[in-house]
């Protein structure tokens, strides 16, 4: 009886000590490089643009001119839209409506396509480490 009350002990205590071993492990991250860049030019206007992804999400468009010096816009994600496509939203100085589409839906990795708009004139940015 004694060696089974033993035996209980150092089980439960194993247990115990290996379930608080495991909450402290750290939570693998999805990819392992979380930076790109998804650069591309609006067919109109000739304008370049530079899509800024970092840490999960991205996070703001630089809008290169051809002349004239360029403008960095912050971008905040909006919601999927009806694709399941992340949406994400932000305005230039000017007061133009800027819309980011990951085509990705979220899997964002080289070669994934964004979808930019800048009032209403559309093209695409495709991503690079």
């Amino acid at each position: 009886m004694a060696k089974l009350n033993k035996f209980k002990a150092f089980s439960l205590s194993t247990l115990l000590y290996g379930i608080a071993a495991l909450t402290f492990l750290p939570i693998p991250k999805a990819e392992a490089a979380t930076n790109f860049n998804c650069p591309g030019q609006f067919p109109q206007n000739r304008m370049q643009f530079s899509v800024s992804y970092l840490d999960g999400r991205f996070t703001t468009i630089t809008l290169t001119p051809q002349s004239g010096p360029p403008r960095t816009n912050q971008l905040k994600y909006d919601r999927p839209n009806e694709r399941g496509e992340l949406v994400y939203r932000g305005g230039d100085m000017g007061g133009a409506d800027i819309i980011v589409i990951d085509l990705s839906k979220g899997a964002v990795q080289p070669g994934t396509q964004v979808s930019v708009s800048l009032d209403g004139q559309w093209a695409r940015g495709t991503c690079r480490l």
